[in-house]
């Protein structure tokens, strides 16, 4: 019997309005490979690495901090 499993994540975003993976081959790990838009701008941050379970930089555009914080996981069976 096989059995579809997913990744569930919770984590404290500050001004980021959409945190993605860009390829699918990361979709398990935390590693680079994670896309992070930023809340009212055009920028995007490629490449985010969150091995580190927390991961910040600087919109130059509006001027404040974005970040990932207290990011959690686990994995869910779906039905």
């Amino acid at each position: 019997m096989m059995v579809k499993i997913g990744l569930q994540i919770k984590a404290r975003l500050e001004y980021v309005s959409k945190l993605n993976i860009q390829d699918e081959a990361y979709l398990w790990v935390f590693k680079k490979g994670w896309r992070v838009e930023v809340e009212n701008s055009h920028q995007k941050f490629n490449d985010v690495d969150l091995t580190e379970r927390e991961w910040m930089d600087y919109n130059d555009c509006a001027k404040v901090s974005v970040g990932v914080y207290e990011l959690e996981h686990r994995f869910v069976k779906i039905p």
